[in-house]
C-alpha cells in the first residue's frame, strides 16, 4: 500500500491542488493532510475542499487551524502576519464542525510496523517543531517505528534508534526553497518513505500578486537555497 501525505499549505490553493495532482499520479491509495489549511494567506479554499472532501483526504489539526477555532481575537501585530482574525467571521457551521473533529494523531499499524502522523512532535502533537537539526535523542521512548510531522516546512528523513522519522514538508510555503513544494508517499510494504518537490515558482508569482501578504511570507516564498532537501520532479 502506497500512503500520500501533504502539509501546511496556508491558503495557497494552487500549490495544494498540484501536490494533491502529483500524490494521484502515483496512484496512492489513502492520502493525509498533515494540517494547516490557512494561514499567512486570507483564504478559507484549501480549508472548504479539505471539509467538502473528507473521503477523499483524511486532515490532522494544525496550529494555525487550532488558532482559526478560537474566539478571541489574535494579538493584531501576530494577525499581520497570520492573516486569520478576517476568516473567523467567515467560517460555516459545516467547516467549524469539521475543524473540531480534527484529531492531533492518527495512528495505524502496517506491513512494515507502526505508524503515526501529526502536526508537530510526539512531546507535542499540534505546536512542536522538529527542524532537520532537532536532536531526536529525546524520541528515544516513541512506540512507533514512522513518524511523520509537519509544521516547519522544512522536509527531512532522519533515522534514529531504528525509528524513521520523517517531515513532509510544506505544499504551500516551503522554508528551505520557497519555489519547490513538497509531497511524501511512504511504501507500506517496504517501510521507505520518500520526500518528492515540485516547482512552484509561477504559483507563487500569482500568489504574491493577487494577495495581500505580509513581507515576511513574500521573503520565504522567495527565498532560494541550493541545499533543499528531496527528489525534484520533472513536472
Amino acid at each position: 500500500m502506497k500512503i500520500g501525505m501533504l502539509s501546511d499549505a496556508h491558503g495557497n490553493i494552487d500549490g495544494f491542488f498540484k501536490a494533491l495532482k502529483i500524490l494521484k499520479s502515483f496512484n496512492v491509495d489513502e492520502i493525509y493532510f498533515l494540517g494547516d489549511a490557512v494561514g499567512y494567506v486570507s483564504s478559507l479554499e484549501v480549508l472548504a475542499y479539505l471539509t467538502e472532501n473528507t473521503s477523499l483526504i483524511t486532515s490532522i489539526l494544525g496550529n494555525h487551524d487550532a488558532m482559526l477555532l478560537q474566539k478571541k481575537s489574535i494579538e493584531e501585530k501576530k494577525d499581520k502576519v497570520y492573516q486569520l482574525n478576517q476568516l473567523k467571521d467567515k467560517l460555516s457551521v459545516k467547516i467549524i464542525e469539521h475543524l473540531s473533529s480534527l484529531p492531533q494523531v492518527i495512528r495505524k499499524t502496517v506491513k512494515c510496523g507502526r505508524l503515526a502522523m501529526m502536526h508537530g512532535s510526539p512531546d507535542d502533537l499540534t505546536n512542536g517543531y522538529v527542524y532537520p537539526d532537532t536532536s531526536l535523542e529525546g524520541y528515544d521512548g516513541v512506540e512507533d517505528d514512522f513518524i511523520f510531522m509537519a509544521n516547519t516546512h522544512r522536509p527531512f528523513i532522519r533515522e534514529q534508534s531504528n525509528k524513521v522519522f520523517v517531515n513532509v514538508g510544506s505544499c504551500g510555503l516551503p522554508r528551505d526553497q520557497g519555489s519547490l513544494g513538497s509531497v511524501c508517499i511512504f511504501d507500506t510494504d517496504s517501510g521507505i518513505p520518500t520526500i518528492f518537490r515540485y516547482e512552484m515558482k509561477e504559483i507563487n508569482n500569482q500568489l504574491i500578486q493577487n494577495n495581500k501578504l505580509h513581507e515576511d511570507v513574500v521573503n520565504v516564498l522567495l527565498r532560494t537555497n541550493e541545499n533543499c532537501y528531496g527528489n525534484k520532479l520533472n513536472l
